[in-house]
């Protein structure tokens, strides 16, 4: 699991991306042969994802060719670079001076742990994303990222589910919380039946799969404002605006804008573009990071009902939600 380096560039990018420039031939001044292309395929991918390649098979096989040429060192002796060597290690020690970056503390570990639990796990699911936005993240503080990529991930995931939680069972009240015990008395086997049809999942999304989730709630006397206490705000506000959104010309209007501003960031999807380390040659200021895939956002909620159907459902949904 992860996310890797893209294997296929255009010559325009492998130019633009991979040319050594200024200060990187001082840096590879006084190294020759393996060791030169090694370096400098290593600095470039490190601009280009704040982070170094485990292998050198990471590296696209265009930029391989493009910069051994440059450098004047053949392809094929890239294979004697040995990535985990001593002069490796003081080879990315140079680059980390270089470009500004330091390598990751436990200090920094605990601080991404929590920063990732609070900020992206509660409006982000998928682990590579989680993962993504964690590289951004140390991008920004200009440090490494952990060796324990993995771990921070898993962390903070439970991390953030427990305190969901927390505040879940915290916000259902007293009437709410009795029955939901109720359902799991010793010799209720009515009530193990009606929490595993509460627990079940709801499938597509749609007016009558909406309403019979709400039913679900309102049946077992849950606060009216659970959801969106629970919820972070953002979540919520975004989640009401997409139930409240007019169908037609409407829709196609907000295509178009978010087709102008480039990919959207959905709840679940946290959409990462970023420029490489260094500033970019002439002609390329504007160029997104190349190595990040996009995704396009998923579709909303409401947009496969018909417009009284999205007016009767909105109306539930703030019944629902809508403290007071």
């Amino acid at each position: 699991m992860g996310t890797f380096m893209r294997r296929e560039w255009s010559p325009e990018d492998v130019v633009a991306f991979w040319t050594p420039v200024g200060g990187d031939w001082d840096l590879v001044a006084n190294k020759s042969g393996p060791t030169r292309l090694g370096f400098v395929l290593m600095l470039k991918f490190f601009e280009l994802e704040g982070r170094f390649p485990k292998f050198v098979e990471e590296f696209p096989p265009a930029a391989v060719d493009y910069v051994a040429d440059v450098v004047r060192v053949p392809a094929e002796d890239l294979a004697k670079d040995d990535l985990s060597s001593r002069s490796a290690k003081g080879h990315r020690t140079q680059i980390r001076e270089a470009l500004g970056f330091r390598p990751a503390t436990r200090a920094d570990e605990e601080r991404l742990t929590a920063w990732l639990a609070d900020e992206v796990c509660p409006v982000e699911l998928v682990e590579d994303q989680l993962r993504e936005a964690l590289l951004v993240q140390c991008r920004s503080d200009r440090v490494e990222p952990p060796g324990r990529i993995e771990r921070i991930v898993a962390a903070a995931r439970a991390r953030a589910d427990r305190v969901f939680c927390a505040q879940t069972v915290a916000r259902l009240g007293g009437t709410c919380a009795l029955r939901l015990l109720g359902l799991v008395a010793d010799g209720n086997e009515e009530g193990t039946a009606l929490l595993a049809s509460l627990k079940r999942d709801p499938g597509a999304v749609g007016l009558e799969s909406l309403l019979t989730e709400i039913t679900k709630l309102t049946g077992q006397g849950a606060r009216r404002d659970v959801h969106a206490r629970a919820a972070p705000a953002p979540v919520h506000a975004r989640a009401r605006q997409h139930a409240a959104a007019p169908a037609g010309p409407g829709r196609a209007e907000v295509g178009e804008e978010a087709e102008r501003r480039g990919p959207a960031r959905s709840d679940r999807a946290v959409l990462v573009e970023y420029q490489p380390i260094r500033h970019l040659p002439p002609g390329h200021e504007q160029a997104a990071r190349p190595c990040v895939g996009r995704r396009a956002p998923p579709p909303h909620p409401g947009q496969h009902l018909r417009p009284n159907e999205r007016r009767d459902t909105m109306k539930e949904f703030q019944n629902l939600t809508d403290p007071g």
